[in-house]
Parts: structure tokens; sequence; C-alpha cells
């Protein structure tokens, strides 16, 4: 009771941390790591409760891990071990034959699966609440009290903290251990005794074995450098200190010195699953170091400048200020760097070496970019915004809170109650039964799962064969079910450069048009999703509408035989892209000219050659046709020519509209940040569709054809909206590929 009278607040914070973490843990979103480390430690246990075998036989993660996965399912496999023996002796003779356990475990897998998941991952529950636990303790150590506790909530809120704190992973305990060390880092360098350079030491070593990611190690020779001593006892403490560390690397990694051969193994492991994902220029030189270092010079070393900085990647940073810490939490991180800066300098070093050089490594060096790399720069950030924050003048202190921390809890919390909710393929299946009858003929992106109902058919599309909405219509059905979420699959790629990608490109992308003319041309049923935080799939349920229009008046033509149609242009969507578009003679169909266009060089969104803009009538059918020549390049199945009619109108009335819209989209920007979901969620409310290089207010793209060397018709038709005042007609390629083809005979026609 002592404790809850002194630290109230601490003890407010802990509960907040815990409840937050545990209100999403099941059912949940099953993160693809989570099996491989689930089944190896229920493995473990098995190997362990009927052969004594305590070798979990994988160098996957650290065996610190599995051990510790074994021991909290262990209950569980126990309860229901004695569940069936009760069960058998009261429903069959004293005489049967238990079943040993060893054969009895895949039973209890299958049957208890739900309450094992559930112990795994609050496993990882009480991981996170102890990180937020020794982010007190560690803000306390560095300043006061009050830096502990703002340290504590910053990180018990933090939204990616929250979420990766729900999964049976390896990131939280590694944070946790990373903490811990240097946690003992800080006693080491301010009291020098010699246990807080065993602990110091010992726990480095354990850290650095959860995920083969040393990286609290970077305090250490700092810690060092602080707690030096003119005294020869320094370097007993420094050999303890590494004796300490050996020795946790051994309890983390056991059998790589009990197992025979098992450092083989341990490098054998480390190239097959890690190394792939994680490897980088640096864990390259690093362990031709050591090779060098083993053999005694003998192993050549590489070149230094294979350590060059690559080019930055900014989608962690983005993510990490928009949705991972949040938009103020992070500004006042950077206020407290630079503040620390200069009236500590030791703290400051101290406090930043580790999520400097993670940062650098996650956003620069390694291939992959997993939101939950930046978990170490994360649980750092807290200690320099809670400075910052200690630092405002407490008359500001309510109104500072209440701002600082409304987001990260409106996403932590909002997240957590829909990750409760029934995974998304389950909630699908159930607005597919009560929404659809059965006989219903159905395209779906992938993956969305369908109750046991009768259908007429069943069309599986992928985004470079059959997608967009006239590709689907001629496959004849009724529906479109889009899993919008395995799109920014094929859409990442925008947003990783420095700076990303411009909206222009994104949203002319193929991928991004086909969504886009669903949205302005079918009937949205529904959307089916959960938030970016908990699961970023959302599915969209479109019922599709019947072509009946065919547009006979003639509006405009382009014949390009040098009579002055050469106001078409192209336009490009990113600086060094190659693209040539000229009017040439003895070309063309009828040999009278054509335009000529080369594509060269694309680095995101092929360019796109358009017309000027064409009046039109609003709520009347347009028909746009055209005719293209392009060279078959060999091998190339998915280089595919397609023909858009885009409608615009003439942009917002008066100044209040622009207010409103200017608002809304930040708002959006400040849930989303910048990402396929921020341009989706604009687009759907926009109403100033009047830029004619981004897409119109509706969309239609014709189904993609094949270069051939022969000439091709391309045709797409749509009805205009209410408010329209105009058209573009234009041409582009789905992919990046080289091309060259010939345009002739454009029509634009209206009906009747």
């Amino acid at each position: 009771m002592a404790f809850v009278k002194r630290s109230k607040l601490l003890l407010l914070v802990l509960i907040t941390a815990f409840l937050l973490r545990f209100l999403g843990i099941m059912p949940g979103i099953s993160h693809p790591d989570e099996g491989i480390l689930q089944i190896y430690s229920w493995d473990l246990f098995k190997n362990i409760a009927s052969q004594g075998d305590f070798n979990p036989h994988i160098f996957k993660y650290g065996s610190i891990n599995f051990f510790l996965h074994a021991a909290v399912s262990a209950p569980v496999f126990l309860a229901a071990y004695f569940i069936e023996i009760v069960n058998s002796l009261l429903t069959s003779s004293f005489s049967s034959q238990l079943l040993s356990y060893f054969q009895f475990h895949d039973s209890v897998v299958a049957k208890y699966s739900w309450f094992l998941f559930f112990a795994g991952r609050s496993l990882t529950v009480l991981f996170g609440v102890g990180c937020v636990y020794l982010a007190y303790i560690i803000g306390k150590e560095l300043f006061n009290k009050r830096v502990g506790i703002l340290s504590a909530l910053f990180l018990a809120l933090a939204p990616l903290a929250v979420r990766d704190s729900r999964y049976v992973t390896t990131d939280i305990p590694m944070l946790f251990f990373v903490f811990l060390s240097f946690y003992f880092l800080l006693l080491t360098a301010r009291q020098k005794l010699y246990k807080w350079h065993f602990l110091a030491g010992f726990f480095l070593g354990l850290s650095a074995t959860v995920k083969f990611f040393p990286i609290a190690f970077l305090a250490y020779p700092f810690a060092l450098l602080f707690a030096f001593e003119k005294k020869k006892e320094f370097i007993f403490k420094i050999f303890l200190g590494l004796f300490a560390i050996f020795l946790g690397v051994f309890v983390g990694l056991p059998f790589i010195f009990l197992e025979p051969g098992g450092f083989s193994h341990f490098l054998g492991d480390l190239g097959k699953y890690a190394l792939p994902w994680y490897g980088s220029s640096v864990s390259s030189y690093l362990v031709s170091l050591f090779a060098f270092l083993v053999s005694f010079g003998k192993t050549p070393l590489p070149s230094l400048s294979s350590l060059t900085l690559p080019a930055f990647q900014p989608f962690l940073l983005t993510f990490l200020i928009f949705n991972g810490f949040g938009i103020l939490p992070f500004a006042l991180s950077v206020g407290g760097m630079l503040t620390l800066l200069f009236k500590d300098f030791r703290k400051f070093i101290l406090l930043l070496i580790i999520p400097l050089v993670n940062f650098i490594y996650v956003t620069s060096y390694m291939p992959v970019y997993y939101e939950r790399l930046v978990l170490p720069t994360l649980g750092f950030l807290v200690f320099f915004a809670a400075y910052a924050f200690d630092r405002i003048p407490k008359k500001f202190a309510v109104i500072v809170i209440l701002a600082v921390f409304v987001q990260p809890f409106i996403i932590s919390f909002s997240s957590g109650l829909s990750c409760a909710r029934p995974r998304i393929e389950k909630q699908s299946s159930k607005w597919i039964e009560r929404n659809i009858a059965p006989g219903a003929s159905i395209a779906y992106m992938p993956e969305i799962t369908f109750p046991a109902i009768e259908l007429e058919k069943l069309v599986r599309l992928q985004p470079h064969t059959e997608f967009s909405l006239n590709e689907v219509r001629e496959l004849g059905v009724n529906y479109a079910f889009i899993n919008a979420g395995k799109l920014d699959y094929y859409t990442y790629m925008y947003f990783l450069y420095y700076f990303p990608a411009a909206k222009e490109a994104f949203v002319n992308s193929h991928v991004f048009l086909s969504l886009s003319e669903y949205l302005s041309s079918a009937k949205l049923l529904t959307t089916v999703e959960k938030p970016l935080m908990c699961d970023n799939s959302r599915i969209f349920y479109f019922e599709l509408p019947e072509d009946k229009t065919q547009p006979e008046k003639l509006v405009k033509d382009y014949k390009f035989n040098g009579s002055g149609e050469e106001s078409w242009k192209v336009q490009t969507f990113a600086d060094g892209d190659g693209a040539i578009l000229s009017n040439v003679q003895n070309e063309g169909r009828n040999r009278k000219g054509a335009l000529n266009f080369i594509q060269k060089e694309v680095k995101y969104t092929p360019p796109r050659v358009r017309s000027e803009k064409i009046p039109v009538a609003a709520g009347r059918a347009y028909s746009f046709s055209v005719w293209i020549k392009s060279e078959k390049v060999s091998g190339d199945e998915l280089q595919r020519i397609f023909a858009r009619l885009d409608y615009y109108n003439d942009g917002y009335e008066d100044l209040r509209d622009r207010v409103n819209s200017g608002l809304h989209k930040a708002v959006l920007l400040f849930n989303y940040g910048i990402t396929p979901m921020y341009y989706e969620r604009e687009r759907l409310a926009e109403k100033d569709f009047s830029d004619t290089d981004l897409p119109g207010e509706v969309i239609a793209l014709s189904p993609r054809i094949k270069p051939s060397g022969l000439w091709q018709r391309l045709e797409v038709r749509a009805k205009a909206p209410e408010d329209a005042k105009f058209a573009v007609l234009s041409l582009s390629s789905y992919t990046d590929d080289d091309l060259e083809m010939l345009i002739d005979d454009v029509e634009f026609r209206e009906a009747d």
C-alpha cells in the first residue's frame, strides 16, 4: 500500500498502459511472425516434458524467446492434460491406458490453441507494461520523478508501442531488455559499483540475443567513459562487465555453446532467416571484420566505401510522426533534444546514440521497411519529449497535456477497440452472407473470405491482369469486391523515397485510377476496414453499373495530319522521366499523319498523353475511341496500354468551401499521414475537380491491351456528372518499361 500511496500517478499510467495493450489482444490480427515463434515454443515444451530436451533446435530468434513462451504456455498444457486425464477416467474404464504427453501434445494444440495464443500475447503485454515502468525509472534516474512519470505516459500511449505489445513477436521484449541494460548503464556511470557493471553487462548480452540486434551496445562505451576512475579496480570492473556480457549471451543463446556444431547452426539460421530481411552493407562488413580477426588478417576486408550512407527512405519517419508516436509528441522530442544538447551534453549523448543509430540504420540501410523497426528509436524519444514537456510552465500544463496526448490516445484506443472485433475476413464473410443473394456473379481482389453460399461465378482479380471497372465488367459479373489493403503492395514504392513521390504520380497510377473509377462510377455498398494501427486492410464492396450508352454524335475528332491538332501534350510525374511526343507524317492508319509517343526510363508512373479541355454537357454520356499501334515486346506480358476519360468541374464557388476542404484534409493528414488511405479518403470528400493534372470527378478506363505490332482500337464510355464542365482524353501504359506507339483517329462522341 505504501507504493500505491507514493506513486498514484505512476500506478494510473501503468494501469492505462495495461488496459490499452490488453484491449485489442484477442481475437486481434495474426502477425505473420507469430506462428513460428509460437509453434517452436510449444514444441520446446513438448520436448522438455517428454524427453527432457531444452534445445529449441532453431535460431530464427534468440532461444530466450522460446524459453519464455514455453514457460508461459506450460500452465495451459498442464491444465489441458489434467482435464483430459480426468475426462478419460470418468468416461472409460480405470484400466484404460493413458496417452503419454508426447502423443497427447498435438491434440492439445489443436483443441486449446485459443488459450495458448492468448497466453503468448499476454506475455508480450506484460513486457509492454514493463517497458513503460522502465521508462519511468530511467526518466527518474536521468532527470527527476516528473520526467519519469511523463516518459512512462508518452510510452504508455504511443500507438506503435501499444500495437506491437499485442503480438507474439520479439520487438517489445527486445525493447524491454534494451531499457533494462540502459538503466544499469546509467547506474554504472553514476555510482561506479561492481554490481552495476555486472548487471549492465549481463543485460547488454541478453538484449543482443532477443533479436540479434545489439543496439544497446552503442551506449556502453559512453557509460564506461563517464564511469572512468583512475584506479586499478576500474580495469577489473571492465573485465567483470565483459564477462557478464558473455554470461548474458550464454543465457539467451545457450545452445550455441552446448550443441555440437551450435555456432555453425546459428550462422546458418542467421543467413536463412535474418540477413535476407535485416542484412545490409553494415552487417556484411561486421561479419567480414569478424572473419578478418578470426583468420588473423588472412580474410580480406571490404572497402570502407561499402558503408557509404544510401538514400534516406522517409516512410518510417512519416509513420513515426503521424501514427507511431504522434505529431505533437514527436515535435516535443525534437525540442527536448535541442534543449538537452545545450543543457547537459553527457545526458544528450547517452540518450541520443541508440535512437539515432537505429533510425539511420533502419531508414537507410535495411532492405525492408517494417514499422516495428523504429521501436528502439521511439522508446528513447519519450525521454526527450518528457524533458521538453517538464520545462513548460505549469500554468499551461493542462492545456498542453490535452493537446499533446489526445492524438496518440485516440489512435491507440480506437485501434484497440477495432482489433478486439472479429478479423476483417470474418466480418467480410458475414456481410456477404447478409447482403448478397445466392447466384450472384462476383469478381474479387484477394484476400476475401466468402460464406458457404452458391455463386454463379467467382473470379479472382489481379492488378496486372483484370482489375479496372470495364475490365471486370467484361467478365460478366455483377459485383466487384476490392481488398484495397492488398493494393498497397503495388504502390509502396511511391512512399519510400526522399521526398515521397508527388501526389500527381500516385493518384495517376493505374492502381489508384482503377480504385477511383469504382468510387466514381460504381455503387459503393459498404466498406469493411480496421484502423491503420490495427490492420490496414480495407475492403470496398461495389455493385457494378450497367453500360447501356451508345454515343453517336461526333463532338471532336483528331486525325493528326498536321492541321492543328497538336494541342495534345505529355504529362510526366518525376524529374528525369523520358517522354517524347511528336507529329509524324506518312504514318498513321491512312498514312496521312499520326502522333508518335516514346516513353523511356520512367521512375514512378508512366507518362500520360492527354488532350486539351473539351467542353461537355452535364449529365450526358460520351465515348472516347482511339487507334494505337505499338510493337510487341518479346517476353513481356505486362506491358499494356489503356485509354482514359476524365470529367472535370470549375472547382469551388466560394472561399468557405476552400477553407472547409483544407481543414478536412488537415484532419485526414493528422489521422493517416501520407499513405494510400489518406488519398482514398481525400478523394471521397473532394468537390474541387478542376485540376487536370489529377484524376477527374468521374474516371473511365478502357480495358488494357498488349502491344501487337498492329493497329488496335481502344474505347471507353462514361456519363458526365451533374457539375461537369469539360473532359480530358488521355492514353497511358500500365508499366514503366520503354515504349513507343503511334496514336491516330481519336473520336469523342456524345449520346443523342
